[in-house]
């Protein structure tokens, strides 16, 4: 799980829920600050589950916008970057980087 607030507010946003996967390894935000990415994976580094991966939200309304399942991949050593037009999300989660 995590969580986004305004910063201009405080005020806090929706939570990003990510299923199974609770731990959250990682967190980029785009730099018009309207997408965040996450990278989570299974509390108990369990490879088979189904919702380790790479998410993609809405910041302001929490929605989910894309998934990139990930299964296999370490979660000590991950790392997001969005591009400074945001338009690219780069992904290193212990292996190659993905673009």
């Amino acid at each position: 799980t995590a969580r986004v607030w305004d910063a201009d507010t405080g005020s806090s946003r929706p939570v990003l829920k990510h299923g199974k996967a609770k731990a959250v390894a990682a967190v980029a935000a785009a730099p018009d600050g309207r997408t965040v990415a996450t990278y989570a994976r299974n509390e108990k580094n369990d490879v088979t589950c189904p919702d380790n991966g790479i998410y993609l939200w809405d910041a302001r309304t929490g929605k989910q916008l894309h998934f990139w399942p990930q299964p296999n991949l370490s979660w000590l050593d991950a790392r997001l970057a969005f591009s400074p037009c945001g338009t690219t999300l780069a992904a290193c989660t212990g292996g190659p980087v993905r673009v």
